[in-house]
């Protein structure tokens, strides 16, 4: 994120060991935000799963492993975080 200058884009990020339905649950309590106010973005079929369990947005960061991903995801998608699409 640094690298890309989006740092300041993002209130939260979490990675392992957390669960990511747990992470985003805690995260959502923490800043006092509900479901509809938040937005999880992510690369894997699990980011998709937790985002979409706890009623969240998801922007679909695409990559050469997630093709399935990206044809079955019919929201937001981008490659580099500069190039979105719907």
């Amino acid at each position: 994120m640094r690298v890309l200058g989006i740092a300041g884009c993002f209130h939260e990020v979490h990675g392992a060991p957390t669960p990511k339905l747990q992470a985003i649950q805690a995260a959502l309590e923490r800043r006092g935000c509900a479901p509809a106010d938040a937005l999880v973005i992510g690369d894997s079929d699990s980011d998709y799963v937790a985002a979409k369990a706890a009623g969240l947005a998801f922007l679909l960061r695409r990559t050469p492993l997630n093709h399935e991903l990206q044809r079955r995801h019919g929201g937001m998608q981008c490659e580099d975080f500069r190039d979105e699409t719907s």
